[in-house]
């Protein structure tokens, strides 16, 4: 298994908490992102309008493989995931509400992000 380490970068002293899930759930992931696509996610932003959050692997390999889950804990209420790959290109974007329900936010195969609260079958 790899062992993967996320980086945050901060426009404002953001501090975004990163679990490792692999297909399974976590008591302090607010927001889970599933790639349920045949491409690499490279990174993870996270928007809340005042702050911006990234996330990406610290060694030169995919954060999301085909089929992978992470998990994220929410800073805020309301927020805009990109998921971008390996150039900084954008793969899909999607705002969220979160009200306390853990959020699977799952990229899916023609690039469009659907959010459930329930863990989607990948």
């Amino acid at each position: 298994m790899l062992i993967l380490m996320g980086l945050c970068l901060s426009l404002s002293g953001c501090a975004l908490a990163a679990v490792w899930l692999d297909g399974c759930g976590s008591p302090d992931a607010d927001l889970v992102v599933v790639n349920d696509s045949r491409q690499e996610v490279w990174s993870i932003e996270l928007d809340y309008g005042d702050e911006t959050c990234w996330v990406r692997n610290a060694q030169d390999h995919a954060l999301l493989k085909p089929g992978q889950t992470y998990g994220l804990e929410l800073e805020g209420a309301r927020a805009t995931v990109v998921l971008s790959d390996r150039n900084g290109g954008e793969l899909g974007r999607k705002t969220v509400d979160f009200s306390g329900e853990r959020l699977y936010v799952t990229l899916e195969e023609d690039k469009t992000i659907s959010v459930t609260e329930e863990m989607p079958d990948v």
